[in-house]
């Protein structure tokens, strides 16, 4: 009487972005360990010679943004690694400037233009940051003269500059 085989497959370490499936048969592609699975392997049959070789399957990773009361669209979910690099879109808020976006690269000073390269992995967070309400800013040509140059306030409401002065010239 023969006992039955007991197969043992080892379990292969994958680089970032992907994820060990299992491993195939080499004669009929046919998949003989499923990692993710409970395989019944005794409804494999060993021959001389067999190979068996090990197969990934590609991660997805998450991309969750906080908008902190803004909108946008047109923005990436997930990705993987063998996408190609991408820029984040640019939210909006009424009455607030966009400032950049803040992440764990980058969590003390926002970034205007964010691009997730080709080859990245990892879920990742992003949170928009704000200015205060739209300045605006006004550019004055002296003639020559001295004063302020420029001012800046609201829409439709800007501090008096005052008088330029110019020698020779009231």
């Amino acid at each position: 009487v023969r006992s039955p085989l007991k197969l043992s497959f080892p379990v292969v370490g994958a680089d970032d972005g992907y994820e060990f499936a299992g491993y195939k048969n080499d004669k009929d592609d046919s998949i003989v360990f499923d990692a993710l699975s409970d395989n019944d392997f005794s409804a494999i049959r060993l021959e001389r010679n067999n190979v068996f070789y090990a197969f990934f399957n590609l991660k997805g990773y998450t991309i969750r943004y906080e908008l902190n009361g803004g909108s946008m669209t047109g923005a990436k979910t997930w990705y993987t690694v063998e996408d190609e690099s991408f820029t984040l879109p640019v939210p909006e808020k009424e009455g607030f400037v966009f400032v950049g976006w803040k992440s764990s690269a980058n969590p003390e000073s926002p970034v205007e233009k964010v691009t997730v390269e080709k080859g990245s992995s990892g879920d990742l967070v992003f949170t928009a940051e704000w200015g205060t309400e739209k300045n605006y800013y006004l550019n004055l040509d002296l003639g020559g003269g001295k004063g302020v140059a420029a001012v800046s306030g609201e829409e439709n409401v800007f501090s008096d500059p005052g008088e330029p002065e110019r020698g020779g010239y009231e």
